[in-house]
């Protein structure tokens, strides 16, 4: 993989030495490797494959109360 300084050269774009430090430092604070994008992707999927989940076991979680009449169940739970 190339750096900026070697692009820009073959550009025929010349950066000064006392700039290329410069050059660099503000090439990796404004932008980001495929490695680090790869990363944040997969963090992505990995949480939404874990929001997935507890979407599921809710969902199952809430079948189970499904034709419950809540007034009946309270009404029991008084009388216990």
């Amino acid at each position: 993989m190339q750096n900026i300084i070697e692009i820009l050269k073959e550009l025929g774009i010349e950066v000064p030495e006392d700039k290329t430090t410069e050059l660099n430092k503000k090439v990796a604070d404004n932008y980001k490797t495929v490695a680090e994008h790869t990363r944040k992707l997969e963090k992505a999927e990995q949480d939404r494959d874990n929001y997935k989940t507890q979407l599921e076991t809710a969902q199952e979680t809430l079948k189970g109360f499904e034709g419950v009449d809540l007034n009946t169940i309270n009404q029991q739970l008084a009388d216990y």
